[in-house]
């Protein structure tokens, strides 16, 4: 390993210790079709990285402007501006499944914020990678839990209820769909 090398993974190493939080990369399969309804769906799978550096947030303010301004050079009609939420995020290739294929389809769940990728640098020799992201707003963020993580929500609503006048464990009951989400 050159000097080059050993300086970058050391510094990302110690990035992640000083600064990582837990991330989670959603991971887009093969889109498929049904044939007879025409649904398509889009399997994603989940993979924990414990601790990742995440860079701050940069908020920027953007203008779009009307579509018929842009294509038929006409004079200004209407158009917007809108906030938005970019920020990088430093991914030691250890982290990643050894099948990883970067790809722009994929995204990032952050303190429940779902984030797309915009742009992925690669560092020598794929020690790392830095993924920019940007915030998707007003958008649903389709998590997907581990059987653990419900668990411990079930058993918090069980202790909740529990606690309340009136109300005993027996009359709480919660069902688990199979293959559901909460």
């Amino acid at each position: 390993m050159s000097k080059a090398n050993r300086f970058i993974s050391n510094t990302v190493y110690h990035l992640k210790r000083s600064y990582g939080q837990p991330v989670a990369l959603y991971i887009r399969g093969v889109v498929s079709q049904n044939p007879s309804t025409g649904e398509v769906t889009y399997p994603e799978r989940k993979w924990k990285i414990k601790k990742a550096p995440v860079l701050t947030a940069e908020l920027l303010r953007k203008f779009q402007y009307d579509l018929s301004f842009i294509a038929a050079n006409k004079n200004f009609t209407y158009g917007g501006h809108y906030d938005k939420s970019q920020r990088g995020i430093i991914i030691d290739t250890r982290d990643l499944p050894t099948d990883y294929v970067q790809s722009l389809d994929d995204a990032f769940v952050i303190d429940h914020r779902r984030y797309a990728i915009k742009s992925v640098d690669e560092f020598e020799q794929a020690r790392s990678l830095i993924f920019l992201v940007e915030e998707l707003k007003n958008k649903l963020v389709n998590e997907i839990y581990d059987r653990i993580d419900h668990m411990d929500f079930v058993e918090d609503v069980q202790s909740v209820i529990s606690s309340l006048e009136g109300y005993s464990r027996d009359t709480l009951v919660l069902v688990e769909v199979p293959g559901g989400s909460l």
